[in-house]
């Protein structure tokens, strides 16, 4: 075996919804993508890409990937192994399993790859080749490594952001998942690690944060409140608002008057 041996390059522009997998390679494969987005997905984990990123597939696990069904990736992928594979990808972002980079390709970038995928087309001799692959590689030396972790928080981020602005609609955690790109049992999972509750309980308890805050305020009356943070009607919002409160939102409403009036003499 080669220290360093490119099996094949090239490039494409997938169509909408273009998938691949899942699948196992027996060598190292590496896509980077140049335009769009899609999925990365590996046995255990997911990650939505965008242009700029590139993902590595191992040899050996199952993986599959798809093109976004609006925006789908353009990208170009480099194969590749050889006993001195493993080292070179330790100084780069692909360290200690690494599975995707952090993004953000420069023309130059963009250039190198190019060069490498033009290069064995040229069939270049296999020095040649070995010089474009380490070049290529070379621009994921600085990058920060994306663990599986670090995704899983920036689901949970996005998924926090997407329950901000959408919180008083019929909201579904099915919708919440396709729309961050993830199975249902993982975005499960992840709030399980992270708030310790599923995410329709963290809905729920966000819509109910959001109802006392306009009760507290005055000038709402219990159906707007109920209607503008989420509730299906005012008779769901009182049974819900009651079972977390121990009170009706009249009765905390009056409450609150009367702690105010008492604060005012």
């Amino acid at each position: 075996m080669s220290a360093l041996n490119v099996f094949y390059a090239g490039h494409e522009k997938c169509p909408p919804g273009h998938a691949f997998g899942p699948a196992v390679r027996q060598h190292y494969l590496l896509h980077m993508i140049l335009e769009g987005r899609g999925i990365y997905q590996t046995r255990d984990s997911s990650f939505p890409l965008r242009k700029g990123q590139a993902f590595l597939i191992y040899p050996g696990e199952t993986t599959y990937y798809q093109a976004d069904d609006r925006e789908p990736w353009e990208y170009a992928w480099v194969a590749f192994n050889g006993y001195e594979a493993e080292e070179a990808l330790e100084q780069t972002c692909f360290a200690e399993g690494g599975y995707v980079s952090a993004g953000g390709f420069t023309k130059k970038d963009e250039s190198r790859i190019y060069e490498l995928v033009e290069a064995f087309e040229r069939s270049e001799s296999r020095l040649e080749l070995m010089g474009s692959l380490c070049r290529v590689l070379a621009l994921f030396g600085q990058e920060r490594k994306l663990s599986a972790a670090g995704y899983e928080k920036q689901y949970f981020e996005k998924a926090v952001g997407y329950i901000y602005n959408n919180y008083g609609y019929p909201l579904k955690i099915s919708d919440l998942a396709k729309y961050i790109g993830i199975d249902r049992t993982y975005l499960y999972r992840i709030f399980m690690d992270i708030e310790k509750c599923p995410p329709k309980q963290y809905l729920q308890r966000f819509r109910m944060k959001q109802a006392l805050q306009m009760l507290s305020e005055g000038g709402h009356t219990v159906t707007e409140t109920a209607y503008s943070c989420g509730f299906r009607d005012a008779a769901s919002f009182c049974n819900s608002f009651k079972k977390e409160m121990g009170m009706t939102p009249l009765q905390y409403q009056a409450e609150l008057k009367l702690h105010t009036s008492y604060a005012g003499r």
